[in-house]
């Protein structure tokens, strides 16, 4: 019997993204951590720095699926506009979080810095949504926040990490999928519909996927292989597949072999 699985979306908001100017390193670290706790990244959007197109995702994002995580704009600067527009999403006001503010400032005296250097731009990083919750930042205080089912976190890798880690404590758990991989021996073509109707018939009773990824060999004539690999709930099942299909392949003379980590 089929089961349900707990899902995710991730929205990645900045110009300098889009403009080739940063690369995103968040994505892979979200789904790494994500995994192993049973949430399964399924739609991935990045967008400008953008009233109306933030306001967008997540409307399409929150219809449909259980967890929404944005990284970026939590920023002092004047284009850092995720937390406003976040609460005006939720029609909620901005106040100013005092216990952000305590621990703002109880790094500036730890880092030995006077408290009159945190001006207005400072302070912006303190109001979050009302009914909005502090998510943890050890590396430089200022926080992100959980609102609904929304986390939003800052785009700065080691930051975002540092904030995954903290509100990942209070995720529950969902159902783990399970993969094993298998390298064939030829061209993705030669095997596709085997793919096909084995991901058919068990599917039909089980959670199950099944991938191709090819890629060309180097050195002499065109050379292939694919790396398939198959994905469930089940633990046990990936590795009873791929066993099939390895069977199937041999009968036919195409060479093949289990992957191995």
């Amino acid at each position: 019997m089929a089961h349900k699985f707990t899902t995710a979306a991730f929205l990645i908001i900045g110009n300098e993204i889009l403009d080739g100017s940063t690369k995103d390193k968040n994505l892979a670290e979200l789904i790494a951590q994500l995994n192993p706790k049973g949430i399964l990244v399924r739609e991935v959007r990045v967008v400008r720095d953008e009233e109306v197109a933030i306001i967008d995702a997540l409307k399409q994002f929150t219809d449909a699926y259980d967890f929404v995580f944005t990284s970026g704009g939590i920023g002092p600067t004047h284009d850092d506009i995720t937390t406003s527009t976040v609460a005006k999403f939720f029609g909620k006001e901005l106040q100013l979080n005092q216990e952000s503010l305590q621990t703002m400032q109880d790094r500036y005296k730890v880092e030995g810095r006077d408290l009159s250097y945190m001006n207005d731009y400072v302070m912006k990083m303190a109001y979050l949504p009302q009914d909005a919750v502090p998510i943890k930042n050890s590396i430089s205080a200022a926080p992100g926040f959980q609102i609904g089912k929304v986390y939003v976190l800052a785009g700065v890798p080691n930051i975002f990490q540092a904030m995954l880690e903290s509100l990942l404590t209070e995720v529950p758990q969902g159902r783990v999928m399970h993969s094993s991989s298998m390298l064939v021996y030829v061209g993705e073509s030669r095997i596709a519909e085997d793919l096909e109707k084995m991901e058919e018939e068990e599917s039909a009773t089980n959670n199950l996927e099944i991938g191709s990824y090819p890629r060309r060999l180097e050195g002499g004539p065109p050379h292939y292989s694919v790396k398939v690999v198959a994905r469930s709930d089940q633990p046990q099942l990936p590795n009873e597949v791929l066993g099939k299909l390895q069977k199937i392949f041999k009968q036919r003379g195409i060479d093949c072999k289990m992957d191995t980590p």
